[in-house]
């Protein structure tokens, strides 16, 4: 009888173990760090919150084209101008977590905007360094409308610009200055600099969003050679993106370049087969998920050339296998 209540007991005392290791694990996952949200979209001069749930770790804060959207170094995303932007947390650990932000444009009433100097009516100015290095621009926007204009600039290295539009120079060249409404419309100056000193350097150097090798068989330039022509059905344009296949890990990025033949048209519109995978703006191709996407550079009267992504190394794997196959 005694042998029978002690293995009774036993059995017991396993149940409940096995029962508060259970109860462990599951409290462990429901503890696991998580992004607050994983996709969002908000407007032009807006901004929103993100977080890590369940982490009370250090956070390092990322965006993969300021240009689009800036995030502190607590989460907080403002939105500078209209298109796709991956904001990226990196963990203490390591791990990073990835949301997909759209900037859409904002409300607002502004119709054109026209960029010069205060004391001169082009857009179109000479800085000379031994006049002075920094230049005051003004906004002129129709109608009128009291409101906060983005101001931004298209090489750090060679001008920067204030949230009032001030220009301060550092080096010798021509960089455009832009000014950008809620609604996405812009305006913009361009700058030539000149008889700036070899010594002069920006007070901090601008933290770009600097390209990041992609991983694929020509490992030394990071480039393919295989041009996608497609003719559109009316046979009038055609339009060939710079590469054929793209292996990236989650949070890097590759820039497409394009041509467009038989046609005035000089632009193409980007699209994504799956935001959740990768995202493109202006060509620059940024991975946020494993898994595969098509990028296709697109002319207003159809012609369209793709790009196949593969992120992460399971996808990278096979659709290199494909690749090598097709070849054979």
């Amino acid at each position: 009888m005694k042998k029978f209540i002690a293995v009774i007991l036993c059995v017991i005392t396993a149940v409940c173990m096995l029962t508060a290791c259970g109860n462990e694990i599951v409290e462990q996952e429901e503890k696991k760090a998580v992004l607050s949200a994983t996709s969002m979209s908000i407007r032009m001069g807006e901004s929103a919150q993100l977080n890590v749930l369940n982490y009370a770790g250090d956070i390092r804060w990322s965006s993969s084209a300021k240009s689009i959207a800036t995030v502190t170094n607590t989460g907080v995303i403002e939105a500078v101008a209209i298109g796709s932007v991956a904001v990226t947390a990196t963990l203490s650990d390591g791990r990073t977590m990835t949301c997909v932000v759209d900037v859409q444009a904002g409300t607002s009433l502004i119709q054109s905007i026209r960029v010069t100097s205060l004391y001169s009516d082009t857009n179109d100015i000479t800085v000379n360094y031994e006049n002075g290095s920094t230049v005051n621009l003004r906004a002129i926007c129709t109608p009128e409308a009291n409101e906060k204009l983005t101001w931004t600039s298209s090489d750090e290295m060679l001008a920067t610009v204030d949230s009032n539009g001030v220009v301060t120079v550092w080096g010798n060249g021509i960089a455009e200055i832009k000014a950008t409404a809620l609604n996405g419309i812009e305006g913009t100056c361009k700058v030539r600099i000149k008889n700036v000193p070899a010594n002069v350097k920006p007070k901090a150097l601008p933290k770009t969003d600097g390209e990041i090798p992609v991983i694929g068989d020509d490992e030394a330039s990071g480039k393919f050679t295989s041009p996608v022509p497609v003719t559109s059905p009316s046979a009038k344009t055609s339009v060939i993106v710079s590469d054929k296949n793209v292996y990236l890990k989650v949070g890097e990025s590759f820039t497409l370049t394009y041509a467009v033949g038989n046609t005035k048209a000089d632009s193409v519109t980007w699209m994504s087969s799956d935001k959740a995978v990768a995202v493109v703006a202006k060509g620059r191709i940024v991975a946020v998920g494993e898994g595969r996407a098509v990028i296709s550079a697109v002319t207003e009267d159809g012609a369209v050339a793709s790009c196949s992504v593969a992120v992460g190394e399971k996808e990278i794997k096979l659709m290199k296998k494909e690749v090598s196959d097709a070849k054979k």
